[in-house]
């Protein structure tokens, strides 16, 4: 019977093996031996319909190590086993042929198509049980139903098993269980990509394969890129390598607490600055870029501190003290707050400065601004220091400009000129004011602010060294109520004075006016009282009586004043007449009046007036102009013209005096003592 055709019409039964006449179908409980090179093919050319294999026994074996098993469908396409590889592909020798191209090593199955669609490797799961779910496992080689897989899988419509919580009905899910081996190794999820492709990133999306469902991106050599919202529900976000050590005692930094209750640690490894970046890229007349950190009861209007910038077309009108790109630091305290509100900026005493420094336009040292120098040092006590070199020529001028007023518990020290267009109030206790020269613009000085009961010593005090340091000023005594002009103190004055060392200093006034009123009966009375003595250069005037033990003066005539027609120099002889009381006397005229005084010794009648008025000598002596030969001793009578001149034989009403110098002929001028016949 070998190599001739075996027909069956009616079907066959041999033992358990049954041959179907009508269908083909070959059916055995047992196994199907291949010798040789041959092998059992199944093939159907005529129609749509396969002959179908059922075999019952445990496998289908192949005595020659070349042989296979081609199932194929049309004569094309089928599935292949070839030693321990099962091959699948939709003709007959795709798949086999990609495992030589391909060079695929230690393959156990493959599978191959050629569809314009996407190509399936298809699992399910039908039952809708609340444990069911639909799996594609793969086992490490310790690996066991508990442990030591990765599972690529989705739960089923019905799944609610309590013990895989954290999935629901219908999700899909990519999980791995390490081996359950000692020691413990492994048991790490690794998604990565290959550096073959022109990005290699990996991709996160939700909702759809849309590219605006895209929510994150692994961009290759360049981290983590978020499109959406990314939110830590319970616990911190860690960056960099060592960031999770941060919070951990004594980890990174030998000695150093580790930080508390973290939302968020970044660490980098770079020798230049580190960026924790935000941006937004709106232009918009209200936009900018903020990071806000928000108390517990903080909300959208209130509880926060804001740190920005301002866009580059900002101009919100409820904020028009920012404009265009500026930075801003802004404390908003909560609404409901029974704090205080405050904005702090401040150092800790950890380093060696501490100081809190401002500067403008850039890193460089000469752009430093402000200082507030934290620790004492040489040269640099602790203070605001102000590093901006302005000139102030008024009081919107200079490094530092103040619209409102200044409050000082200390002293001020200034190198330059202080200009005060306002007031200076001090309030006593040995509050000075030491500069080389004080200009003060307004009109007055105010002292004493505050002076309530008049208790404290108003006035000026200067310091001066002789032997030791002295004090001397001026000012009111709050004991006595006098004003007090004195040097050579050696106690400070500050809210009194202690006038027992004071020695009372000369004073130089232009004009002095008292208006006191109080009327003088004696040497310790009067509106003015003088301990010594009074020298006046020039006249004095007495409203009332002069009392006096002794009077004195430097000139030597008794004058009085009358109106004359014309304006007369000294030495003058005038007589009773004219337009109006005296006039230029004649000569030997009897109605001489007397002689022009020079400085009268005492003037009489001192309120007269007239547009010429003369003081004339009525006794006394004072030069008086004089013509011809004279003689001390001589008679004096009107010579005409405003002279005087000598005679034997005077008339009554002639004489002016007598000569006091001789005088040896001419005009000219000599003393003479008038009212002596």
């Amino acid at each position: 019977m070998a190599n001739a055709n075996f027909k069956v019409k009616n079907g066959l039964d041999v033992g358990g093996l049954n041959i179907q006449a009508s269908t083909g179908d070959l059916t055995t409980p047992g196994n199907i031996h291949i010798s040789g090179s041959g092998a059992l093919v199944i093939d159907s050319t005529t129609g749509t319909t396969l002959g179908n294999i059922s075999i019952s026994g445990n496998d289908i074996m192949s005595t020659n190590t070349d042989g296979f098993i081609n199932l194929m469908a049309n004569g094309t396409g089928g599935v292949k086993l070839i030693g321990s590889t099962l091959y699948s592909s939709d003709d007959g020798n795709r798949a086999v042929n990609f495992e030589s191209s391909a060079a695929l090593t230690n393959a156990q199955a493959v599978f191959a198509g050629n569809v314009d669609d996407f190509l399936q490797f298809s699992i399910v799961n039908t039952s809708d049980g609340e444990s069911a779910s639909a799996d594609l496992i793969v086992y490490a080689d310790n690996g066991t139903n508990d442990a030591g897989w990765i599972d690529l899988g989705m739960t089923n419509s019905g799944f609610t098993a309590a013990e895989f919580g954290i999935t629901n009905a219908g999700d899909g899910y990519i999980f791995m269980s390490g081996p359950d081996v000692s020691p413990t190794v492994g048991g790490n999820l690794v998604i990565c990509t290959d550096g073959t492709g022109s990005q290699n990133d990996i991709v996160f999306a939700t909702g759809g394969f849309d590219s605006t469902r895209e929510q994150g991106r692994f961009i290759s050599d360049d981290g983590f890129q978020v499109k959406g919202n990314l939110v830590a529900i319970n616990g911190a976000v860690y960056q960099g390598v060592g960031a999770r050590d941060l919070t951990v005692d004594d980890s990174l930094y030998t000695g150093y607490v580790g930080f508390t209750n973290v939302s968020g640690v970044f660490v980098q490894n770079v020798n230049d600055f580190v960026q924790f970046a935000l941006k937004n890229r709106s232009n918009g007349d209200g936009a900018s870029t903020d990071i806000i950190c928000y108390a517990s009861d903080g909300d959208n209007d209130s509880g926060w501190i804001d740190m920005g910038i301002t866009s580059e077309a900002y101009s919100d009108p409820a904020f028009t003290v920012t404009g265009p790109g500026t930075g801003y630091i802004f404390m908003s305290a909560p609404a409901t707050t029974s704090g205080t509100g405050d904005l702090l900026v401040g150092t800790d005493s950890t380093g060696s400065q501490n100081d809190i420094v401002f500067f403008t336009g850039g890193f460089d040292a000469g752009n430093e601004r402000v200082r507030i120098i934290g620790t004492d040092r040489v040269g640099a006590p602790a203070g605001v220091e102000v590093y901006i070199s302005t000139t102030s020529t008024s009081t919107s001028t200079g490094a530092l400009r103040v619209q409102g007023g200044i409050g000082l518990t200390g002293n001020l020290n200034v190198g330059g000129d202080v200009n005060i267009v306002g007031n200076i109030t001090l309030g006593g206790g040995g509050n000075t004011v030491e500069t080389e020269t004080l200009a003060v613009t307004s009109p007055t000085i105010f002292a004493g602010t505050g002076n309530s009961g008049n208790l404290y010593d108003l006035g000026f005090v200067g310091e001066y060294t002789d032997s030791g340091t002295k004090y001397t000023g001026f000012v009111k005594d709050a004991t006595d109520g006098y004003w007090k002009l004195f040097s050579g103190i050696s106690t400070q004055p500050g809210n009194t004075t202690d006038f027992t060392s004071a020695t009372y200093d000369t004073g130089y006034l232009g004009n002095l006016r008292a208006v006191g009123g109080v009327a003088s009966s004696s040497t310790t009375t009067g509106t003015i009282i003088v301990t010594g003595g009074v020298g006046v250069s020039g006249n004095v005037y007495a409203g009332g009586t002069f009392n006096g033990t002794a009077t004195s003066a430097q000139y030597a005539d008794l004058a009085e004043n009358y109106v004359a027609d014309a304006a007369y120099e000294p030495g003058t002889v005038l007589e009773f007449g004219g337009d109006f009381e005296v006039t230029v006397a004649e000569d030997e005229t009897r109605r001489v009046a007397g002689v022009v005084s020079t400085a009268p010794a005492h003037l009489m009648n001192s309120t007269c007036e007239g547009e010429h008025v003369v003081a004339l000598a009525l006794t006394g002596r004072v030069p008086c102009k004089v013509r011809g030969v004279i003689r001390k001793g001589d008679m004096l009578v009107s010579g005409g013209n405003g002279f005087a001149r000598p005679t034997t034989d005077p008339k009554i009403g002639t004489i002016i005096g007598k000569a006091l110098e001789n005088f040896d002929g001419g005009e000219g001028v000599i003393e003479v003592v008038v009212g002596r016949l």
